[in-house]
């Protein structure tokens, strides 16, 4: 689906009244309610995974600064999955948690990373603890924040499975400007929230353990 074609269908759906000359499904209107989808979509699903891992033995470019605390997100993420330094995975853990974790100055503790926090200062970033103490390669996998929709030949940046809740999406945002949002906004939502729905589904069952015949395989022998 292009985004021509997606402008057209929520156009058709919402019923514009002029589609010719649309007064609340403008062209604009629908690329920004899309592409603000794609983002709210990406999250909820997570179907665009990313990572700063080379497809090699080498390292990530991304690596700790002995005593630095925080760094920065890459440019694309949307949402910190996993953080791996070195050999270890560091778990997500709160402010309230870091602070209390030794009960006394935690950002001049320093040592091996076990553990990671979302913080913010000019750039979204997020800190580790214990802080470095040395040089070591950060790991990161990420929701990927989907390409923005520009020209009317573009595509979403999402898998065309999810196309659907896209347009539905985009129409409970129409009817909204149109104040329509007792019953029919609801039912856009209700649509949207189906298509999310199945496709989570449908890629939980794609990786599930497979038995043969309902058993665990085993040897002949």
């Amino acid at each position: 689906m292009t985004l021509t074609e997606l402008q057209s269908m929520v156009r058709y759906l919402t019923k514009e009244p002029n589609p010719s000359a649309p007064v609340f499904a403008t062209d604009a209107r629908v690329k920004q309610f899309a592409n603000l989808a794609q983002q709210e979509i990406a999250m909820r699903t997570k179907a665009n995974i990313s990572s700063n891992v080379p497809n090699s033995v080498s390292n990530p470019s991304l690596s700790t600064v002995a005593g630095q605390r925080l760094y920065d997100f890459p440019s694309d993420c949307l949402e910190l999955l996993k953080v791996q330094v070195s050999v270890w995975v560091c778990k997500r853990m709160s402010v309230d948690e870091y602070v209390q974790a030794t009960g006394v100055q935690a950002w001049q503790m320093t040592g091996n990373p076990y553990a990671y926090w979302i913080e913010k200062k000019s750039t979204a970033s997020f800190g580790l603890f214990f802080t470095p103490q040395a040089v070591y390669p950060i790991a990161l996998w990420y929701v990927r924040k989907p390409t923005d929709l520009s020209n009317g030949s573009d595509t979403p940046d999402l898998p065309p499975l999810l196309n659907n809740a896209i347009v539905y999406w985009v129409c409970e945002k129409v009817m909204e400007g149109r104040r329509e949002m007792n019953f029919k906004s609801g039912y856009w939502m209700k649509q949207y929230e189906a298509e999310i729905a199945k496709y989570n589904l449908n890629a939980d069952q794609s990786m599930e353990k497979m038995n043969f015949l309902g058993e665990i395989p085993a040897s002949s022998d």
